[in-house]
């Protein structure tokens, strides 16, 4: 299926926009340009899967969730961006001291951006989502299958016993060769136990 060259370069302008906005550095606007590079293309083919994986944990402890991409009949995937949702009380992605989400990509995503949303939210009270952004430098595919990032879950005391989605939408995906698309997302949960 051939996509128009607008649409393709309208989802990865909004990539390469997020990342300038996120962290206005030589190194953001240098990651735009790679993304820049990416307009021009196929979609992406075959199938695509980002999944979120579980966890359990009391009240007053951290875990952590990874996230994960598996790919099947396609050349390869170089860089993605979505949205990570979770309960914004009972099990939020920990926050760093500068503020910024407690997630860490793999070493070769050496382009990864996090931000809470919605912009201005407070982490552990309100905020709903992280929006994530990942690619490599040098538009590496990475394997078929592989862990993309993990994020530590704060689970503050007093949270009741329970299960806690954790979901994924939003995703689009980009190959080294300048393919664009989208995937497939299945969220995970947090069992917190008594």
């Amino acid at each position: 299926m051939t996509v128009p060259q607008g649409q393709q370069r309208q989802t990865l302008w909004r990539l390469s926009a997020f990342v300038i906005n996120r962290d206005r550095t030589p190194r953001a606007f240098a990651t735009a340009r790679a993304l820049g590079l990416l307009s021009l293309g196929m979609w992406l083919s075959g199938c695509k899967i980002l999944t979120v994986s579980t966890a359990n944990g009391r009240a007053g402890e951290s875990v952590t969730l990874s996230v994960n991409l598996s790919t099947s009949g396609v050349s390869g995937v170089a860089g993605l961006q979505h949205r990570l949702i979770f309960d914004p009380v009972h099990t939020p992605v920990a926050a760093r001291s500068d503020g910024s989400p407690d997630c860490t990509a793999i070493p070769s995503l050496d382009m990864a951006f996090f931000v809470f949303l919605p912009a201005g939210c407070t982490p552990g009270t309100n905020c709903t989502a992280i929006k994530t952004a990942l690619m490599s430098s040098t538009a590496t595919a990475l394997p078929e299958s592989t862990s993309l990032y993990t994020c530590r879950i704060q689970i503050p005391p007093g949270t009741p016993s329970g299960r806690y989605s954790v979901s994924v939408d939003g995703v689009q995906v980009a190959g080294p060769e300048g393919e664009a698309g989208g995937a497939t997302g299945y969220g995970g949960y947090i069992d917190v136990t008594p």
